[in-house]
Order: structure tokens, then sequence, then C-alpha cells
């Protein structure tokens, strides 16, 4: 019995995987330049510009990950059936360091981020995430936002 659910998991783990890799192209990736913006009251993402980059710069193996000891992360769903399938950090130790001024109580702070994604095949959805100084140990959801890519405005 424990061989056959064993295969089973083996299965519909390589199954999801599959269905995950095919979701994005192999050949091309997107460079998407954010503003990572706030202060001690609260912060945004504002996505500044997408360009196509005409290789795929990718491992077989990259797409989800948990980045717990991240303070910024980026997640990536199908827009149909909103399955995981991309995750990467956001790097923003500028920010970081910012909202601990005596400015940030008062003042938003504006700093330019990019991060790389795989060209997905479909519209997906990109949701930004980040610890609040006052919740330190829960991700929230700061920002979302529907990518097309046949549609969306695309630098080639």
């Amino acid at each position: 019995m424990k061989k056959i659910w064993c295969t089973l998991l083996i299965l519909f783990a390589g199954n999801v995987f599959a269905q995950t890799q095919s979701y994005f192209s192999t050949k091309n990736s997107l460079y998407i330049s954010i503003y990572h913006s706030g202060s001690m009251a609260g912060e945004y993402y504002t996505i500044d510009r997408i360009k196509q980059i005409d290789h795929f710069v990718f491992p077989d193996t990259y797409y989800i990950e948990n980045f717990a000891e991240e303070n910024h992360r980026l997640l990536v769903y199908d827009s149909v059936s909103n399955q995981l399938l991309f995750s990467a950090p956001l790097s923003a130790p500028v920010f970081d360091n910012y909202l601990k001024t005596e400015e940030a109580q008062s003042a938003c702070g504006n700093f330019e981020e990019f991060f790389v994604l795989p060209l997905p095949e479909k519209t997906i959805k990109m949701v930004f995430e980040s610890k609040r100084p006052e919740n330190p140990d829960t991700f929230t959801t700061i920002f979302a936002t529907f990518l097309n890519p046949k549609t969306a405005y695309i630098a080639k």
C-alpha cells in the first residue's frame, strides 16, 4: 500500500511541476522594473516598465520557493485557477534601511528595484507581499495586478 501511495505522490508532483513549467516560455524572460515606495505608515509597489529579454535566464528548477527569511516577495499565480506558479524574493535592503530612519516616520521614500521572471504564455496574477514592521512574521499583500503577455505593454 505504501508503494502505491508513493507512486501516486511522485506522479502527482511530477504532473504539477510539468504544468507549472509548461506555463512559461523556455526561450524568453521578462525584466520588470518597479518602484517600491512608502514610509512607516504604509508601502506600495508601482510597475515602471516591462521588457522582454530574448534569452532564458532560469535553470530547470526555479519555480516555487518559500523565502520565509526575506521581507519582500513576488508570487505569480495562474489567473484562472489561482495555482501558484512562481515565486521570487524582492531584494529591498535600501527600502528596509529607509524604514529605520526618522524621515520614514513622516515622509515617503521611493526606491527603484527590478526582477526577472520567465515570460508567461498566458495571463498571470502578480502579487507583491511584504512583512510590515508592525507584523514582522507575516507576509501582507501590498499590491496585486494581472499581466497578459499578449496585450500588456511589453517592450521588445
